[in-house]
């Protein structure tokens, strides 16, 4: 049950990104690596109502061994220390896992995935992942599994820009969801 002083603050803050990509295609990515850190600095001093930092670490990696198999991976943690309002809070981030739904003061997820392209315009895949969301670093490895899988398939709607449409159906611990994904699935 949310509170009115829950939700009613001005949040002011910077933040620092340091990022690395030799992704072929920033859409629709089959070969490269994207890593990227962020550093979110939120303050009294830079006109908000609460003090405190967020800090995200974004790993993927795409690879292509032969025009027909591929592979993805993506790691992704995320902390935050401080007075942080509950929607600032880390969370377990995997298709099939409503946003939000696993949270805590640190969540780190691992997702991977099988890409098969029968024809150069189209591509199927398999997907699985497994997170967990604590309320500190040292309660992580104790914390609760939530783990997520699914299918999908992806056209090629845009050949000079690279640019992939498609749907991903996936199961959670508690639902099974169905995405229509614009570019991949790690965009955001």
């Amino acid at each position: 049950i949310l509170r009115p002083q829950d939700i009613e603050n001005r949040n002011g803050g910077l933040s620092v990104l340091v990022s690395y990509d030799s992704r072929n295609n920033t859409f629709s990515p089959q070969q490269g690596i994207l890593a990227e850190y962020r550093y979110y600095i939120f303050s009294e001093n830079l006109g908000g109502q609460l003090d405190y930092h967020v800090q995200e670490l974004d790993t993927q990696g795409f690879l292509n061994v032969n025009p027909e198999w591929g592979f993805a991976g993506r790691w992704l943690s995320r902390w935050v220390d401080g007075d942080a309002p509950f929607y600032a809070k880390p969370f377990i981030t995997l298709r099939g896992i409503p946003k939000l739904r696993y949270q805590g003061d640190v969540a780190s997820s691992v997702e991977g995935e099988v890409r098969y392209s029968p024809h150069p315009r189209w591509q199927l895949s398999a997907f699985g992942g497994v997170g967990r969301a604590a309320n500190s670093v040292s309660d992580i490895d104790g914390a609760e599994t939530a783990s997520a899988y699914g299918v999908g398939f992806r056209y090629l709607i845009a050949r000079l820009l690279g640019f992939q449409m498609g749907v991903d159906l996936a199961r959670g611990p508690e639902d099974t969801v169905f995405y229509i994904q614009a570019g991949g699935a790690w965009l955001f």
